[in-house]
């Protein structure tokens, strides 16, 4: 996934993780959610398997363009709100296939509502 975006480097590879969950634990504990087990669906398997698959699937090509890795920058491209943090809570129920897909999708909300309307596209 890091050949994709040309990094090569374990510790620049290690940065992007870390910077990545660092830009999401920055609003969580904001909100007194990540250090609960039971609230916080980065502690679960689907959850952080979920956040994995966003990460290599879009916020590293988001990031690439922009030529950043920084957490402020994740944080952009990210845009999530704290008014509508996805908890353990809003996937209860849901199996851990279903979980993980849920938080992919949910981390990557904001990056469809930014999108410009069609009409706002250049042919």
């Amino acid at each position: 996934m890091f050949v994709t975006v040309n990094l090569h480097s374990f510790k620049h590879q290690r940065d992007v993780i870390n910077n990545f969950f660092g830009a999401i634990k920055d609003l969580y504990l904001h909100e007194k959610v990540w250090n609960s087990k039971t609230k916080n669906p980065f502690m679960k398997a689907a959850g952080f398997n979920g956040a994995v698959d966003y990460l290599a699937g879009t916020l590293m090509v988001k990031c690439a363009e922009r030529r950043s890795f920084s957490v402020s920058t994740m944080k952009v491209v990210l845009g999530l709100s704290p008014d509508s943090l996805l908890t353990w809570d809003d996937m209860k129920g849901f199996d851990g296939k279903t979980a993980r897909k849920k938080v992919k999708e949910y981390l990557e909300s904001s990056l469809i509502n930014s999108l410009p309307d069609q009409s706002e596209y250049e042919f």
